[in-house]
């Protein structure tokens, strides 16, 4: 409302107002100046400044507490003084927006200054409001099974507050009333039913003060079991036969009990434990074994029963320590007890757990013959470390080595390759976990062999009962175009044999019934007696199908100075199959070293008369049995190959594509060369060949011709140019 400019700006010429509830319109009150203006009434506040221009206004409280929301211009005080006596209740030197002012009773007269206007002539206008009784907020309730807490915080200047409950949901006026005086801001709702839904409705009574009742706050909660569920179920130092339980007691109960099993057991057909109220410890355990923990609170004592039972809670054993005699073939990656780890070096040993770069289920070396169950990590980018870690063994009894066979293939390949300038492979062992010790480093200057040897070491004086082995492989810093794989199989961890294996062992060559080899003894004293075992089926003689009867016998020759060098030929071989053969030493009568790692060969082809091939039978990229082909990488471009292929085909599936590569880079008279099967008879005048082709590019040549040695690509030579370009079979 606007006021007629008043005949003072006095204490004793207040303006009568009646002040509105917060929410009605604003501004409340205008009061427009235009030459008097408003001036100092030279009433002055105790501990507030000199009242300055002022203005008075007189007002019957209905309500105990008013807010300005508004005041111009400026940023004036307020005071508030009594009427009739003049005595001052209130004041403020700066407006501050919902500044709440109080001090007075109900029906008292009340004189309202605002003083220290910025300015003289210009109107006034403010918003003036009574509070409305504010809703408790902060609500929070702390369930029991019968009873519940409920708390929050108290908004007014009530001490009144009423609370009404019932079950979930409630209608307002159909529940209990609990009245609660004297300004508590808790309560306890009692004789409730266990895990029942329940809410309630909170009001403020400001009644008391003129302004009436709070709006609602309503809250909700469900009360518990008589005998609650236990909470944070969770196992710790766990070991390979124990481990202890802890669990969250959320009753009375001081008395607990644990049933467990294998993972996966029924709940009945477990082994029961008696627990205390909180914990429990677990023994008896067996290592590496998956089990499912439950636990049950018992509350029989308190009339409550039981409560519901917690879990499962899965938990994995650690492996025990392993006493040797150890062997790991690798025909699944990771083995049970191993583990992959990344960066790091010997100085802090692995950093982190759980992955890496090696990876199983490889042929050793790559050879097809070889069958899975091989462990290998590519060394190519620069920075790579990572690590393959073995169980823990206990060593204590002493006088054992280390056995595993290693070789290095180019990637993917078993072509041979090298190790970058600073590269490195590194068998090293752990008492303690963090401080590692090297037993073999492998390097450019002594890397294994392609085809694969066998490494031993005696490792008689590390007699720790937790030893660890871990394999390091380390690209290093400087970033080598070297590209290839570095291969693991068959660790061992033995007793110190008293005949030594032969390792080193090599292929020579291979006909198609024969096939000429050399190894090493490691016996001094040797007397060159030795059996030698043919496989056709990728099993290691002490692997799964034990093959330990030997298919022949070698003579060798005697030595004393290590290791003596050994030769033999093994006949009686079929043409054009994969072998893997395996040498062990006769030291006396019934003393025979282990077997060696395996040598992976195949046998020749025998020659035919004539064949039809459609490159179908095989799946690509590989090669018919008996088919070859030579094709020489080049310095720079994309490499040339020979390989079947779906997408060559004439008759689906397959056909066979010869690329030249990207730049002429090789040696050979022809860029590619495929080479059949050996044919005996050509020589008789009968036989001509014919086959369907696809060129691609103008500039392709292609030629048929004969070989007098398929391993030689020199001897090529060529009948004829078939093709210049064509583009389509």
């Amino acid at each position: 409302m606007t006021q007629a400019q008043p005949p003072n700006d006095t204490f004793a010429g207040a303006i009568p107002i009646t002040i509105p509830v917060q929410g009605a319109t604003s501004p409340q009150f205008t009061l427009p100046f235009t030459t008097d203006g408003t001036t100092d009434s030279g009433q002055d506040n105790v501990g507030c400044s000199a009242s300055g221009n002022d203005q008075f206004f007189t007002w019957t409280a209905t309500e105990l507490t008013l807010t300005f929301t508004s005041l111009n211009p400026g940023s004036p005080g307020i005071a508030i003084y009594d009427a009739v006596s003049g005595t001052q209740i209130s004041c403020s030197n700066t407006f501050v927006t919902n500044a709440l002012q109080s001090g007075w009773a109900l029906g008292d007269n009340l004189v309202i200054q605002i003083y220290d206007f910025n300015g003289s002539s210009a109107d006034v206008a403010f918003d003036l409001f009574t509070i409305p009784c504010p809703a408790p907020s902060g609500l929070s309730e702390v369930e029991g099974a019968t009873s519940a807490d409920v708390s929050w915080t108290n908004n007014s200047t009530s001490t009144d507050t009423v609370l009404e409950y019932g079950l979930d949901p409630l209608t307002a006026g159909t529940g209990t009333i609990i009245n609660i005086p004297g300004g508590a801001t808790t309560v306890n709702i009692p004789g409730l039913s266990p895990e029942t839904d329940y809410e309630y409705i909170l009001t403020q009574d400001c009644s008391a003060a003129g302004n009436g009742s709070s709006v609602a706050a309503t809250g909700s909660f469900t009360t518990t079991a008589l005998c609650p569920l236990p909470t944070s179920f969770a196992a710790s130092n766990i070991t390979a036969t124990t481990l202890d339980l802890s669990w969250v007691n959320t009753s009375s109960s001081t008395v607990s009990s644990v049933e467990y099993g294998v993972d996966g057991f029924t709940i009945g057909s477990g082994t029961v434990v008696a627990a205390g109220a909180n914990s429990a410890s677990i023994t008896g355990l067996m290592p590496n074994t998956d089990y499912d923990f439950y636990v049950t609170q018992d509350c029989t004592a308190a009339t409550n029963g039981l409560s519901v039972t917690e879990g499962p809670l899965s938990v994995e054993t650690l492996c025990a320590a392993f006493v040797p005699d150890y062997l790991e073939t690798f025909d699944s990656f990771v083995p049970n007890c191993w583990e992959e780890a990344s960066d790091g070096d010997l100085t802090t040993g692995p950093t982190s757990f759980g992955s890496g770069d090696w990876g199983g289920s490889e042929e050793f070396a790559h050879a097809s013959t070889s069958g899975g169950g091989a462990v290998n990590v590519n060394l190519f980018n620069a920075n790579t470390s990572d690590w393959v870690l073995s169980p823990l063994f206990d060593l204590s009894a002493g006088g054992y080595e280390v056995n595993l066979d290693v070789a290095l293939t180019n990637y993917n390949s078993t072509a041979a390759d090298v190790m970058g300038s600073d590269d490195e492979v590194v068998l090293a062992y752990t008492l303690d976990g963090s401080t590692w010790t090297a037993i073999q480093t492998w390097t450019a200057a002594n890397q294994p062999a392609t085809a694969g040897e066998t490494f031993n070491a005696d490792i008689s004086t590390i007699t720790g009962s937790t030893v660890q082995f871990g394999i390091y492989a380390s690209e290093g810093t400087v970033d080598d175009t070297e590209d290839y794989d570095f291969h693991i199989d068959n660790f061992q961890v033995r007793t110190i044999p008293s005949c030594l294996d032969s390792n080193n062992l090599q292929l020579v060559s291979a006909t198609q019934t024969t096939a000429d080899i050399t190894w090493d003894s490691n016996n001094s004293g040797t007397a060159g007696n030795f059996e030698y075992l043919l496989d056709t089926a990728n099993s290691y003689p002490t692997g799964p199908g034990a093959m330990v009867a030997p298919t022949g016998t070698l003579t060798g020759v005697t030595g004393t100075t290590l290791p003596v060098a050994q030769a033999g030929q093994i006949t009686g071989l079929m043409p054009s199959t994969d072998y893997d053969v395996y040498i062990r030493e006769i030291c006396t009568g019934t003393d025979t070293s282990p077997w060696s790692a395996a040598l992976a060969f195949t046998t020749a082809c025998a020659p035919i008369t004539d064949f039809n091939e459609d490159f179908d039978s095989v799946s690509t990229p590989d090669l018919p049995s008996c088919w070859s082909f030579f094709a020489t990488d080049i310095a720079t471009g994309t490499d040339p190959y020979v390989r079947t292929s779906t997408s060559a085909d004439n008759s689906a599936p397959n056909g066979i594509q010869l690329y030249s590569g990207s730049a002429n880079g090789t040696t050979i008279p022809a860029d590619v060369l495929l080479i059949s099967p050996v044919l005996s008879n050509l020589n008789a005048g009968t036989h001509r060949v014919k086959f369907f082709a696809d060129i691609t590019v103008a500039t392709s040549t292609v030629e048929v011709g004969t070989m007098t040695d398929p391993n030689d690509p020199t001897t090529f030579t060529a009948l004829g140019d078939i093709f210049t370009y064509n583009h389509s079979y």
